[in-house]
């Protein structure tokens, strides 16, 4: 028994037998075993009611428990028992508390010595065995005899602990305040506080508040005093994954906290202010109202002030968000909150604080800190876009920690390694730098240096050179600087063109050429830029420029060179009363200390993990005059030098001081000694140096190299050298030694050399010892002269220093006379005399190079001289990571390497190979280094007043000439680095940290949040609010509290804010696809559920189209390259007009001013065009007119100008400017589309159709239609479109030269037309999308919203080999299962073969039937009749299958079956047509469109001149006809009831010009042309019929392009009858009609008009005249004729034309299995040709069928084939060829003939119908139908299928 009172450590050291049988015995007598759990006996469970039954069970139990306690918890650490004794104990515990009531708990709770509250708490926090509960578990022994138990027997009592406190009332009601006590002794660093927390959190949620309001607040000081306390993250690594528990329990207990405080009791006023007192946090209650004017608060407040609960509640706010999820205060160390846990708490606390004040305060406040985080973060974002979003700086995403060094590491430029590894040694070094950066320069000086310096209102009105990354270099003007972002608003000067229009475009080319550079004085200016010059942008500017100077009013903020700057008013030239003049050197020089300034200070200011990007310094390294360019790899040796070279320059001009410390610190003097061993003379040549070249070829170590280097020379014999003092020749010694040692030793290892066989630079990779110190002592003169005395002379005279002598001018060249001394005698050591401390070095740093003499990778290991641990890194260009020293032997000594490689057969294979990666520079530092004195000579100089207090002293620089001494003017400003550079330095520390802290994933959701609350999204807690009338979270959308024409000012802040934070941080980062659909989805939201919230979007969008920087619409048009955001927020953009204008009739109205005035803005440049050109110039973007000027005034948004219509012209001046810019085309398209199409708002019951169109046809007036078609076709614009939109019709050639490239510019987009060709117009299948956008722009502007393509699949996300699984979309799928109900019979529920082959010859495809077996026997199902069938499900999966192959083919075949590019249906009138037996036939895809055209007419919009001019523009129709169906659209809107005869003509002029190029209807021009012809007849207008007597029989002799086909045709055959070319060209007219023929108009007109057609008849031409006769050796070959004086466009070829040859009728191909074997001829005139053809062999490259057979009493082979003709075209003939002969002969006797399909998939076959008779041969009509043979036709060979299902187009094997 113990009860813990007196006796000490001997005491229980005695009972500890005692104790362990006592434990045991509970063991064996209370508990047992069932299923491996252990639990209590049912004897135990009798004992423990025996306590309960006896007399005296209070003392007895008392007892009991008091024992256990004591046992369990007041052992010694040394002696504690196992957790599962501990376990047990618990369980004893539990039961008898509860088994007695309330008076066992009593006396349990009032056990002597808080016995009780010591076993809770203690085993509240147990970590286990070892663990010791007074300081609530906080520290564990080391020392403990036994072994610990798992952390889950810890966890396991925890839980056990925590159950029974809240199992037992009274337990609970005494658990608080012993918690609260706990809370303060916690160790913020433990683990397992889990359940200490629960507790607590359980507690608060369940007491009364009011009852224990007392208790609750200790509870709330408690919390906020261990807050306060929390340590934050620091030392030079810092561990980012240590345990937080501590600290997301007090969160979590502050957010408890706050939510049952009903703002009477105030448990968090005390302890709020706490936090702010210990963390030095301004409060922000204080902070908003000094701040602001406190409009928005008395909104809100009324006329009360703060209550006490609210200030302390928003004072929290502040502290929580300052001081422990911002590292802004924290000068880049982690916050407090340092991992995703924690800042979600923490920001799950400030949204609680927030809602709990009142009326919104805590809402409008945070917005207000919120709004000034972004105004600071935003620039710094501006033209960063794709950033990921990650914690802050050295936050762990990983389990695992991650370290992060306190250092910073520098951008590699790309081979700019050599002078990063450089930059970061001398960095290193302490003394150095921070000399370096106070060396001071005039301030006037600094303001003048142009590239990273120039800053502020100086640089307004300069004309600069702007650096670009691409190499050049462009003219720019400032305009305007903004100070609160620090951006320059600029102007570039428009690119002069070279003469010419050559390859060369390169910037201020000045070289005349005769020929003319093309005018573009007409193009639109560039937009204003604006940025921070000093950075640049990325891709674009590097932050390097300079000032032009000239007369162009340009006012430098410096003088240069001699020149005097009178007009200067900078701020820099008012404190200078003198002027500065410096040479070119000293500039250069200047600007490369200026910028090392500038590199050193970032390096040591920046921010945790962040790294540099010196380019400004890279761009002043080019005064080193490297061998090579600098930006190029350099050797690091050499840059290292010349750097200290160059900079000795300025710091001796302008700061002396600290130039004597450069030399101080790197300079030593190495000796040239001759001695002559005659007389003794000594001759010293001294040099200056800053490293010691060591020649490491041959040498194992340094001191190898070291003592090469100083070794003595004999010069005798004929080497002899001539003696001052002897004046003869004599033996000389020569002598080098160091003379004087720096602080910092530089060694330079010669790694590169000359290799004298190959004369190449090699690299020496051997090896070469360095040790961690270095003693230079025996490599000193004064060592060797010790030495040389010792030896008494060492026969080189061994003279003394007495009698030495200097020349008067202070030569480097001493003349040293010497007497030759007797002996000393020799010491044991000489050298002792001279104390090592003097000489000795430690090692500081190793610059290594990896790789070869022609390339590598430099980087450093550099000591940290300011950690006592003596810490090294490895600095690697941005990478900076902890190295351990004892690696240097491996990593730096270089030499050879063995590398085994161990098999398992147990052998071991060894490879020895040379270590590339050595150390190339060594950096050793001086043990005890020199103490250097200036600061007492200064402080002498200042006192006596000289004026030349900051020239150099004479007699400390001996060698300084008079001319470099420069008189300082006396009131001259200075201004060293850290002047004017650690302000910006830390502006952009604080920039980045906010940044980081906005672009986390938790902020983002925290201002989800409290946007779903404003907009009632999320139900708050606290409901009981009034002013917060929050919408009920089951709110099906999400409706705006209050009036939508009356926000509270807290929401709308909220949203301001919310709005802000989207366009200005969210989307510049690389958001996956679901949060930016979130993100759409809620704004999309607001904007349709409020029209108050629209119209102040929409206002604020307008406003900032005349902004250059805060522009989000030119932001997300022009700039942004992630695609997900920039359409995201576009989406948004159109929602927002949209929802503004279908419920604002004040807009509309204004809107509808603003069109009128367009309207006639446009007429009146009509009329000038139309009139007197040359006054007219290029179509406005903006209402020019004084009287309409007002409606687009951003001044009175809202009451006269319309904010919509300022957005609208503003795209307008997108568009003409577009082609210089990259995406722009894409996403203004994309905009427009979204705009005209007017469907994201889901409010449109209450808008009528007007107000629908009302925006669309805004876009119209505003000639929307014209820029764009412009933008396709370029310089193929009509002339007037040309004249009217210059910017848009800018040809490629001319934009490319006069664009600014970025560098980074992947997705520069051509869309337009630059072939002479009509058809080679289009911008190929990498422009696809950009094509596709403009197209849908242009369609839905003309009230076609169904242009728009709808996807028919998406993506899963899964993949199989390597390639994306697709499926279809549910509209894709509801449009398939329409057709597939079309086309199966009526009677089934599936589709048999024979229906899949019917179905896939209406959709216009050929398909085997082998490859229609394997559809149908891989998706078809079994029949219980044995018959097989496809159903739906197997239909969707062949398409499922097809779109992952040939996604146009299935959107080609729902266009069949009616269905536009939307997926939405044509009407039934449109698609169906009755014939005379009342049967419905389908009508013609182009006839079907012209019908749904004229149908909707009604509903389209207007086609104005200029619309009309770019959409019946030839190219444009042909840049539309790449789209499949969409330029028949265009088409047939701009000419349904229009007159069209310019595009007829223009078409005809086109295929007259063109006809000899055509080969079988290949030639490019050809769909298109048959298109439009096509198109033209279909349209059933006023003005079909006219159309079609236009395109047939026009006969103009004016124009020979105005004429019909029949008319050219018949003119044709019946001129040139003799002319092989002109029988080719006749056909190819006849293919042209025959095609046309198909539309039901044009047939009608055949049959009506027979005799006009006459010539294309056979049996009516002349057989010589016939043009199905010249093939081969035939006709054509013997009649000669050749041109015949044929007309000049009859005589056009192909000159690229090849004559291919035949090819071999044995030729097979890989595919031979998938040919057609059997072909039928049916219905022709002979009755013996028709039958089965069978495949024979190929000719032509083609299968070639025959059929045995009687005809005319003989057995004859009748042959089908191809043969190519004499004018390069081929035809399909049905013959008998005669035996052993080649088809194609005159030998042949042909029956009849055709042209080849057209269409690429069947130009392999003979086409089914268009046969034609030969009547000379016998053939007769009427002509054969000729289709492959299938399954469908066994047994019946002379007949084909019994349903013939017609092809829409003609273009298919039907």
């Amino acid at each position: 028994r113990g009860d813990g009172s007196g006796g000490g450590g001997g005491r229980w050291r005695r009972n500890r037998m005692g104790n362990e049988c006592a434990l045991r015995i509970i063991k064996d007598c209370f508990f047992t075993t069932i299923d491996g759990e252990e639990v209590v006996s049912e004897e135990g469970r009798q004992m423990v009611a025996s306590f309960s039954a006896a007399s005296t069970v209070g003392s007895t139990a008392s007892d009991f428990l008091k024992s256990l306690v004591a046992i369990t918890v007041a052992t010694p650490s040394e002696h504690r028992v196992l957790d599962s004794a501990i376990l047990r104990v618990l369980k004893l515990v539990k039961m008898m508390l509860e088994s007695d009531g309330s008076e066992i708990c009593a006396k349990f709770t009032t056990l002597p010595g808080n016995a009780a509250e010591t076993f809770l708490m203690s085993l509240l926090l147990w970590k286990g065995s070892s663990s010791f509960g007074g300081g609530g578990g906080s520290s564990p022994s080391s020392n403990s005899s036994f072994a610990s138990t798992s952390v889950r027997s810890a966890a396991n009592i925890r839980k056990f602990t925590e159950e029974m406190i809240l199992a037992i009332p009274l337990l609970s009601s005494s658990a608080l305040p012993w918690l609260v006590i706990a809370l303060e002794t916690i160790d913020p660093t433990t683990d397992g506080s889990d359940e200490f927390f629960s507790v607590l959190l359980k507690l608060v949620g369940s007491v009364n508040a009011a009852e224990n309001a007392n208790k609750l607040k200790e509870l709330g000081n408690a919390v906020c005093v261990k807050l306060a306390s929390y340590p934050r993250p620091n030392g030079d690594t810092v561990n980012i994954d240590h345990s937080t528990g501590v600290l997301c329990g007090c969160l979590r207990l502050l957010i408890a906290l706050i939510e049952v405080d009903d703002g009477a009791s105030g448990f968090l006023v005390e302890g709020s202010v706490h936090i702010m007192e210990s963390l030095n946090i301004i409060p922000w209650s204080t902070e908003f109202c000094a701040t602001n004017d406190n409009n928005a608060l008395m909104e809100v407040q009324g006329e009360n002030r703060l209550n006490a609960y609210d200030q302390a509640a928003i004072d929290l706010m502040g502290s929580i968000f300052d001081g422990f999820i911002s590292s802004a205060r924290s000068s880049g160390l982690p916050p407090i909150c340092c991992d995703k846990g924690s800042r979600q708490l923490a920001f799950q606390v400030i949204s609680a604080a927030a809602q709990a004040c009142g009326g919104g305060t805590g809402y409008l406040i945070l917005s207000s800190k919120i709004n000034a985080i972004i105004a600071n973060v935003a620039p710094a974002l501006r033209h960063r876009w794709g950033q990921n979003a990650s914690a802050d700086d050295g936050a762990a995403s990983s389990s695992h920690g991650m370290n992060s060094v306190k250092y910073s590491g520098l951008k590699n430029q790309g081979c700019t390694c050599y002078m990063n590894s450089v930059l970061q040694q001398l960095f290193m070094m302490p003394a150095l730098r921070k000399n370096l950066c106070s060396a001071e320069l005039p301030t006037a000086v600094r303001s003048s240096g142009g590239g990273a310096m120039t800053k502020g209102e100086a640089l307004v009105g300069k004309k600069i050179s702007v650096q670009w990354e691409n190499g050049n270099k462009y003219d720019a003007v400032v305009d305007k600087y903004d100070e609160d972002t620090g951006m320059h608003t600029v102007s570039y000067c428009p690119v002069q063109l070279a003469t010419g229009m050559g390859s060369q475009h390169g910037h201020h080319q000045g070289q005349q050429q005769q020929q003319q550079a093309p005018d573009i004085s007409s193009l639109p200016q560039d937009l204003l830029e604006e940025f921070i010059l000093s950075e640049g942008r990325p891709g674009k500017e590097t932050g390097a420029f300079e000032i032009i100077p000239g007369n162009n009013n340009i006012k430098p903020t410096a003088v240069i060179a001699d020149e005097s700057q009178k007009g200067d008013k900078s701020k820099a030239q008012e404190s200078s009363s003198e002027v500065v003049k410096e040479t070119p050197d000293e500039s250069s020089s200047r600007k490369l200390l200026e910028e090392i300034q500038r590199t050193f200070i970032n390096l040591s200011e920046t921010s945790r993990g962040r790294c540099f990007d010196p380019r400004s310094l890279v761009e002043a390294s080019h005064c080193l005059k490297l061998e090579f360019d600098v930006w190029q790899q350099n050797d690091a040796s050499e840059f290292a030098m010349k750097l200290l070279d160059r900079l000795e320059i300025s710091l001796k001009k302008w700061s002396p001081s600290n130039f004597r410390y450069l030399a101080h610190t790197f300079g030593m003097k190495q000796v040239k000694q001759k001695i002559c061993k005659e007389c003794g003379l000594k001759t010293n040549r001294e040099e200056d140096m800053m490293n010691i070249d060591c020649q490491i070829r041959n040498k194992s170590s340094i001191h190898e190299a070291l003592a090469g280097m100083c070794e003595d020379e004999i010069m005798e014999g004929d080497n002899k050298v001539l003696c001052d003092r002897c004046k003869v020749k004599t033996d000389t010694v020569l002598r080098t030694a160091i003379s004087a040692l720096p602080d910092i030793l530089v060694l330079s290892l010669k790694r590169f050399d000359l290799d004298y066989t190959t004369f190449e630079t090699v690299k020496l990779n051997s090896r070469c010892e360095f040790g961690q110190t270095l003693n230079m002592k025996q490599y000193t003169l004064q060592a060797k002269e010790i030495l040389e005395a010792a030896q008494g002379g060492g026969g080189a005279g061994g003279g003394s220093q007495e009698g030495e002598s200097k020349s008067e001018t202070g030569s480097m060249m001493d003349v040293e006379e010497t007497e030759t001394k007797e002996k000393d005698e020799p010491d044991e050591d000489p050298l002792n005399a001279l104390p090592d401390e003097d000489y000795e070095y430690q090692l500081a740093g190793v610059l290594v190079h990896a790789g070869v003499a022609q390339g590598g990778h430099y980087y450093s290991f550099i000591k940290d001289r300011t950690s006592f641990a003596a810490k090294w890194y490895r600095f690697d260009d941005e990478d900076v990571t902890p190295f351990d020293p004892s690696s240097i032997e491996q990593e730096c000594y270089g030499g050879k390497v063995k590398k085994e490689t161990k098999f398992p057969n147990g052998h071991t294979h060894t490879v020895e190979s040379e270590q590339f990666a050595n150390a190339l520079m060594l950096f050793y530092e001086k043990v005890r280094p020199v103490k250097f004195e200036t600061e007492a000579k200064e402080e002498e100089m200042n006192k006596e007043g000289s004026s030349s207090s900051n020239a150099l002293d004479d007699a400390t620089m001996e060698e300084e000439e008079p001319a470099k001494l420069v008189a300082m003017p006396s009131k001259l400003g200075l201004t060293n680095g850290y002047d004017v550079f650690l302000p910006e330095v830390r502006k952009a520390n604080s920039t980045h940290s906010w940044q980081s802290f906005l672009l986390t994933e938790e902020f983002q959701k925290f201002v989800k949040e409290i946007l779903d609350v404003c907009t009632g999204w999320k139900k708050t807690k606290k409901e009981e609010v009034d002013s917060m009338d929050i919408t009920p979270a089951s709110s099906p959308s999400p409706v705006i509290p209050g009036t939508t024409e009356n926000l509270d000012s807290w929401r709308m802040g909220v949203i301001r804010m919310s709005l802000s934070f989207v366009f200005d941080v969210l989307f510049h980062l690389s958001l996956k696809k679901l949060a930016l659909a979130d993100w759409s989805v809620t704004l999309i939201q607001i904007f349709s559920s409020s029209s108050e919230i629209a119209a102040m979007f929409v206002a604020d969008l307008a406003k900032r189209t005349h902004q250059v920087y805060e522009n989000w619409v030119r932001a997300y048009t022009i700039e942004c390259p992630e695609e997900g955001s920039r359409r995201s927020a576009l989406q948004i953009f159109a929602c927002a007009i949209s929802s503004l204008l279908s419920s604002r009739p004040t807009e509309q109205a204004l809107l509808r001013d603003w069109m009128a005035s367009w309207r006639s803005q446009v007429a009146e440049r009509q009329r000038l065009l139309m009139s007197k050109r040359q006054h007219a110039g290029a179509m406005p973007t903006k209402l020019e007119a004084p009287s309409s000027r007002k409606l687009e005034a951003v001044a009175s948004i809202g009451v006269s100008a319309t904010s919509i219509g300022i957005i609208l012209s503003y795209l307008s001046e997108l568009i003409e400017v577009s082609p210089r810019y990259t995406q722009t085309n894409i996403e203004l398209c994309f905009f427009i589309r979204e705009l005209a199409n007017g469907d994201c708002v889901d409010n449109k019951a209450a808008s009528s159709e007007v107000e629908e169109i009302l925006l669309r046809d805004a876009m119209v007036e505003a000639q929307f239609v014209a820029r764009l078609t412009c933008l396709a076709i370029r310089e193929k614009s009509h002339e007037l479109l040309r004249h009217s939109f210059p910017g848009s019709s800018a040809s490629l050639e001319i934009i490319e030269a006069i664009s600014r490239n970025e560098t980074h510019s992947s997705n520069m987009l051509q869309v337009g037309m630059n072939s002479s060709s009509v058809h080679g117009g289009g911008s190929g299948n990498n422009a696809h999308s950009s094509q596709q956008n403009l197209l849908e722009a242009v369609g839905c502007l003309l009230g076609m919203p169904w242009i728009r393509r709808e996807p028919i699949f998406y993506e899963t996300g899964e993949v199989n080999r390597g390639r994306a699984i697709r499926a279809l979309t549910p509209r894709a799928i509801e449009a398939l299962t329409t057709v597939f109900e079309e086309s199966k019979p009526p009677s089934q529920n599936g589709m048999t073969l024979r229906d899949i082959h019917h179905y896939l010859q209406r959709c216009g495809q050929h398909v085997p039937p082998q490859r229609i077996d394997q559809i149908f026997s891989r998706h078809a199902v079994d029949e219980p009749d044995g018959s097989r069938l496809l159903y739906l499900k197997g239909f969707l999966a062949y398409y499922r299958d097809a779109v992952h192959n040939n996604e146009y083919q299935v959107q080609q075949e729902l266009c069949v079956f009616g269905f536009r590019p939307n997926l939405t249906r044509r009407h039934s009138d449109c698609r169906w047509y009755a014939v005379d037996d009342g049967q419905q036939r389908p009508y013609s895809v182009r006839e079907s469109i012209a019908i749904d055209i004229a149908v909707n007419r009604a509903n389209l919009s207007n086609i104005h001149f200029f619309t009309e001019l770019g959409l019946q523009a030839l190219y444009f129709l042909n840049f539309a006809h790449n789209s499949k169906n969409v330029a028949e659209y265009f088409l047939a809107v701009s000419s349904c009831g229009k007159d069209s005869r310019r595009l007829m003509f223009e078409s005809l002029d086109y295929l007259h010009n063109h006809i000899g190029n055509w080969h079988g209807g290949t030639s490019d021009g050809y769909p298109l042309i048959i298109m439009i012809f096509a198109m033209l007849t279909a349209i059933p207008d006023d003005r079909q019929q006219e159309r079609i007597n236009t395109l047939m029989m026009i006969n103009d002799d004016r124009e020979d392009r105005r004429i019909g086909l029949m008319v050219m045709g018949d003119r044709i055959v019946r001129e040139y009858p003799n002319n092989y070319q002109a029988r080719a060209h006749a056909e190819r007219y006849i293919e042209v009609i025959q095609m046309i023929q198909k539309q039901r108009a044009i047939s009608l007109w055949m049959s009506q008009n027979r005799s006009y057609w006459a010539w294309i008849e056979p049996e009516t031409r002349p057989e010589s005249a016939h043009p199905l006769q010249s093939r081969s050796d035939h006709s054509g070959r013997r009649g000669g004729g050749g041109h015949q004086n044929m007309p000049a466009h009859l005589q056009t070829h192909d000159p690229n034309a090849v004559d291919e040859s035949e090819i071999d009728e044995d030729e097979s191909r890989s595919d031979d299995d998938d040919l057609i074997r059997e072909m039928v001829v049916d219905g022709c005139g002979v009755t013996e040709i028709n039958g089965i053809y069978k495949r024979a062999g190929k000719f032509d490259g083609v299968p070639k069928y025959s059929r045995s057979t009687r005809f005319q009493g003989r057995d004859e082979d009748f042959s089908l084939f191809r043969c190519k003709l004499t004018d390069n075209t081929r035809r399909w003939y049905i013959s008998i060829v005669p035996m052993s002969s080649h088809p194609g002969t005159t030998k042949d006797i042909d029956f009849y003939a055709a042209v080849p399909s057209p269409n690429g998939i069947d130009g392999d076959l003979p086409p089914r119908t268009n046969w034609m008779s030969i009547p000379k041969s016998g053939g007769t009509l009427p002509a054969p139908e000729v289709y492959p043979r299938s399954i469908y036709d066994e047994g019946d060979e002379n007949q084909g299928p019994g349903a013939i299902v017609v092809d829409q187009d003609q273009t298919g094997y039907l």
